[in-house]
């Protein structure tokens, strides 16, 4: 298979993750859309991540190593986001299943292929991939928090589930500025420095969004969700 022909179906269904996400990020949160189009868009993730599967093969083949190490660092960063997203809301009664041997399985290669790309381009000189490293190190943190933080809080799962999610928009439309947008509008030029430069302000935008829009989310929901925890987590998380 031709890596354009990659590259095409990549773009067909980045469209409908694009769409999906936007339908989810709109919908009421916790309501029957939110849930249906939240799938649509993490099956959509997962066709993703397959199709970068014969991308990195090609550029092995083709001695593109960087390229390869880079897209496998981007896989591995997006889907352990996609997990934290869906698994945070799926065991948010249980701490103890959510900080698993997965869990931790995911926070020591994310940490260890951090830093093996952040080392090599900060060698090399990459900006852009160094500064992927450093957003995907910084969820890689968020989780080494979770699991060693002496208290936690009860809606832990709500701010676990904005770091995923935050993650994924910055994947979702850094992976859209640099695949789809240039398509679409010719006249943007397909160069390094618009990708760089582009794809940086994305990652900003959604550590900005995180910070802010995801507070008054965290505020909104948590009196709720405290009341429901108390219960039910505070049992899983109190350490002795």
């Amino acid at each position: 298979m031709k890596y354009q022909t990659v590259l095409h179906l990549h773009t067909m269904v980045g469209t409908v993750v694009l769409a999906s996400f936007w339908i989810t990020a709109l919908s009421r949160k916790g309501g029957h859309l939110h849930r249906l189009t939240g799938k649509v868009y993490l099956i959509g993730i997962a066709l993703i991540l397959v199709s970068v599967i014969p991308m990195i093969i090609i550029a092995v083949q083709g001695n593109h190593y960087s390229s390869a190490l880079g897209l496998g660092f981007l896989s591995v960063m997006t889907f352990t986001a996609g997990w934290i997203a869906r698994k945070s809301i799926a065991l948010k009664n249980n701490l103890r299943r959510y900080t698993g041997s997965g869990f931790k399985a995911l926070a020591i290669i994310l940490t260890t292929f951090g830093f093996v790309v952040l080392v090599l381009n900060i060698l090399h000189g990459t900006i852009l991939y160094a500064f992927f490293a450093c957003t995907g190190l910084t969820l890689a943190g968020s989780m080494w928090h979770i699991l060693f933080a002496k208290d936690v809080k009860p809606n832990w799962y709500l701010h676990q589930h904005l770091n995923g999610v935050a993650l994924l928009f910055a994947a979702t439309h850094a992976s859209f500025l640099r695949f789809g947008l240039t398509k679409l509008i010719p006249l943007i030029p397909d160069s390094e420095e618009f990708n760089t430069v582009s794809q940086m302000s994305v990652i900003l935008l959604a550590l900005f969004l995180r910070l802010t829009l995801a507070r008054n989310y965290i505020k909104k929901l948590g009196p709720k969700s405290e009341k429901s925890s108390r219960s039910r987590a505070y049992p899983i998380i109190t350490k002795s």
